[in-house]
């Protein structure tokens, strides 16, 4: 028998729960603030760069490079999921309904928006952990998604959709060029 695939997980990190009540996972939270991917993406991309400010020093031929700072790493993923009838489920093709799409297409709607409230946590975007077990774990804010619906029913709902991420990364401590050799694409972790 074959065994499932480890899937990409995101995780509302700011998410406030609904209930005491609320089952709760140290790493994953509850079912309300994360989302497993139904299949894994097809590919990903990060992006890093360094700014320079041009220095212009009078009866020099050229302006000289003074850097400034390292952007913040993006990364940039897609994600696909089909309805299918129950029927169709299985440990290797997750059943996912009308009412779960609606779920998937709310959590990530929500994640570029503030939650808004009284307190100033509040007022920005959650940040988000990305876990994909074995390959990538990321922390950062969201700043665009794109929801993309190619096929439907006879009633008209969306039965297949895309949905396009990009997130820039938070960091809360100073990152060098030796965290970058040693901790490759886990970049959630703290050094220690």
């Amino acid at each position: 028998m074959f065994e499932r695939p480890a899937r990409l997980i995101l995780v509302n990190l700011d998410h406030e729960w609904q209930s005491v009540d609320e089952e709760y996972d140290l790493i994953f939270g509850t079912r309300s603030d994360r989302v497993e991917a139904q299949f894994n993406p097809e590919e990903f991309s990060l992006a890093i760069g360094a700014v320079y400010k041009n220095q212009a020093i009078p009866g020099m031929s050229h302006t000289l490079k003074q850097f400034g700072n390292t952007k913040d790493l993006s990364l940039k993923f897609e994600l696909a999921w089909h309805v299918h009838a129950p029927l169709e489920a299985s440990d290797h093709f997750p059943r996912f309904t009308i009412e779960e799409r609606k779920r998937v297409e709310g959590f990530f709607l929500a994640l570029p928006v503030p939650r808004g409230g009284d307190a100033l946590m509040r007022n920005r975007p959650p940040q988000v952990l990305v876990v994909w077990p074995q390959c990538l774990t990321f922390q950062g804010v969201v700043t665009d998604i794109d929801l993309k619906y190619l096929r439907f029913n006879r009633e008209g709902a969306p039965v297949q959709m895309t949905i396009s991420v990009t997130m820039e990364e938070i960091r809360d401590l100073r990152y060098t060029s030796t965290d970058a050799r040693q901790m490759g694409l886990m970049r959630a972790q703290r050094r220690g």
